[in-house]
């Protein structure tokens, strides 16, 4: 489906200038850069000229952008510099260079970020949204779509609103949501019928015509393509070279279900004219994805039209073409794979410059901890009767790795160490009682201790254990098993394992769950989250309280569940920061429990793999409602 490129094209805007894209605009800035002074002047407008041509000349776009970058980054103006790598990215993403693409994008968002530039970050943000579409990342796509759009409705810019709309619509389009595509494409074209903003409503009437033509509505997205072309004056406009692909397409697919075999071949000769004619728009620009796609449908048409001939022409051109935008991106994938990481690292917000360790012993300290912590939970004893030569021949080993161990690692570890250390205190703490003074302790003074030590290995264990999930699961290395799953005994099985702290607290569990209730989940997944919320509600209700888990079907195929508790509850700004893995939400349970804050976020990431939401009402002193929804069934 050619949503993609189409919407993406009308966001990639650095500037606040219109656009003539039959080349007026950019004669008229060449001549004032003859006499330019080498100042920020001449930045913009070598920056105006890079945006101004990469749907022209995507070669002389970057010549421009990188001139800009000389320029700039010689005055030291960060403006312009951000300006320059954004359309750099634009250039290299028509190239469908990805990775070059994504690394300019990231380098203008930080500097964006640094000058506090909302508008300029919105405007990356929306780009780096455009590289995960075309790697079919759509979710991941929707998170950078949505950060951006909450920043133009602050900042009320209409215009960049109607580009996030339509991309968000573009991304449910490529996740098949087509009735959510139509409601976004359709309030996109209100918006640009109220600006009178002809190439957007072009845009938008060809997008809405795509999405007819996916649902098998022919003659609705032929009466829409037909009505973007009116729209735009020049026949080689990039624009209505997508509907002149989009029209061949159509007629081809219309073939499909057609019997009459002279309407057929009137069909096909339509298809391979209007593909014909989008050749000759993405030859002009240089588009290399879109004419590949043209030459394969042309192909195909051909075929049809029994003009072998043709046929195998344009199979070699589609052929020779798909192979050279492959070999593009096979020579990049290494750059890719470094790029992800950082993708990754950005997404869950632990890149976190502010807790870096500040000198090597500090650092020898964290890693000894959490390789120490890895040990007690097999073997606690083992570490209670070690000797102190022991320990420190075991310090210099484990001191000649740290050099080996990456950086993502490092501050990855730096998140969790305060979490770690009170259940270590105890755990040392006590372990040197029993070391010293055993042969004078009663046995009931032991069993005291035993316990103690037993409950802060469980907690290190949890902690652990909800650590190497919320790893695994960033690596892909959790598997995927949705199936239908019934509620009711799902939520019984799991709340069984906080029983005997509910009855030690004299919590009440009830339930509100209707017993035919399914959800599509993975059981696995599905565990991990039922099991994080029932011990966080009964961590966090006094004795003698409440804690109700429910669930109930919603409209569009969802299942909402709830685990509520009347228990401490939590302030706004804690509930505003309980998801963000850079800030510590962390305390201590009714019982004095511990509590690490990292189920949550294992949790929010889960739901999301479903294209779930995890959201929390909570008042300090009354008690939390943790809410998450699930899908009913499999989508279609």
């Amino acid at each position: 489906m050619k949503l993609i490129f189409l919407t993406n094209l009308m966001i990639l805007t650095c500037f606040s200038f219109a656009y003539n894209q039959d080349g007026n605009f950019v004669d008229s800035l060449k001549p004032s850069l003859q006499y330019a002074k080498e100042d920020t002047n001449k930045i913009i407008v070598l920056n105006k000229l890079s945006f101004g041509l990469y749907s022209i000349n995507v070669d002389d776009g970057i010549k421009y952008a990188e001139s800009a970058m000389k320029l700039a980054e010689k005055l030291e103006w960060e403006k312009g510099i951000a300006d320059a790598n954004n359309n750099l990215g634009v250039c290299y993403w028509i190239r469908a260079d990805y990775p070059r693409a994504m690394n300019y994008f990231y380098k203008a968002l930080e500097i964006n970020e640094a000058m506090s530039d909302k508008y300029g970050q919105a405007i990356t943000l929306n780009n780096l949204g455009l590289i995960f579409i075309r790697q079919n990342n759509y979710v991941q796509a929707l998170k950078f779509y949505l950060k951006a759009l909450s920043i133009n409705e602050k900042l009320g810019n209409k215009k960049s609103i109607i580009r996030n709309l339509n991309n968000i619509a573009d991304a449910y389009s490529n996740l098949k949501d087509f009735r959510r595509a139509l409601e976004y494409f359709y309030r996109t074209l209100r918006l640009n019928e109220e600006l009178n903003d002809s190439i957007n409503i072009g845009v938008s009437l060809t997008n809405i015509g795509n999405i007819f033509i996916e649902k098998k509505e022919y003659s609705k997205g032929l009466e829409c393509f037909y009505q973007s072309l009116r729209m735009y004056k020049d026949d080689n406009e990039l624009n209505n070279g997508y509907n002149f692909q989009e029209i061949g397409r159509a007629y081809f697919l219309m073939t499909l279900n057609q019997s009459n075999n002279n309407n057929t071949k009137k069909l096909l000769a339509q298809s391979v004219k209007f593909l014909q004619k989008s050749i000759e728009c993405f030859q002009n620009v240089g588009s290399l994805y879109d004419l590949q796609q043209s030459y394969y449908y042309i192909y195909k048409a051909s075929r049809e039209l029994n003009d072998y001939f043709a046929a195998l022409k344009y199979f070699e051109k589609s052929s020779a073409l798909k192979d050279s935008i492959f070999s593009i991106e096979s020579k990049n994938m290494i750059s890719n794979l470094a790029i992800q990481r950082e993708v990754d690292l950005r997404d869950k917000q632990i890149v976190i410059q502010e807790l870096k360790i500040k000198n090597k012993a500090r650092l020898v300290y964290l890693l000894i901890s959490i390789t120490i912590a890895i040990a007690l939970v097999s073997s606690v004893f083992f570490w209670l009767y070690i000797s102190k030569r022991k320990i420190n021949w075991h310090l210099e080993e484990k001191n000649k790795t740290i050099s080996e161990i990456n950086a993502e690692k490092d501050k990855f570890f730096s998140i969790i160490a305060h979490d770690l250390r009170s259940p270590f205190n105890s755990l040392l703490g006590f372990s040197r009682i029993l070391e010293e003074e055993l042969h004078i302790m009663t046995q009931d003074q032991i069993q005291k201790i035993v316990g103690s030590l037993r409950r802060s290995a469980t907690s290190v264990y949890r902690l652990l254990e909800n650590l190497l999930d919320w790893s695994r699961f960033q690596r892909g290395f959790i598997p995927y098993n949705p199936e239908p799953v019934l509620l009711m005994p799902k939520i019984l099985a799991i709340t069984a394992l906080v029983i005997e702290s509910a009855n030690k607290k004299e919590i009440d569990l009830s339930y509100d769950i209707p017993e035919d209730l399914e959800v599509f989940a993975d059981e696995y997944m599905l565990d991990g989250i039922l099991r994080n919320l029932a011990i966080n509600a009964v961590k966090f209700t006094p004795k003698g309280g409440k804690v109700t888990v429910a669930a109930k079907p919603i409209p569009d195929g969802w299942v909402e569940v709830s685990v509520k508790d009347i228990g401490i509850g939590m302030n706004q700004q804690m509930v505003k920061n309980l998801f963000k893995l850079n800030i510590d939400t962390s305390r201590k349970g009714t019982d004095n429990e511990p509590s690490t804050g990292l189920g949550l976020i294992i949790c929010k990431d889960f739901i999301e793999k479903y294209g779930g939401k995890l959201w929390v009402e909570s008042e300090e002193g009354k008690g939390s409602t943790f809410y998450f929804t699930l899908p009913s069934k499999q989508d279609d």
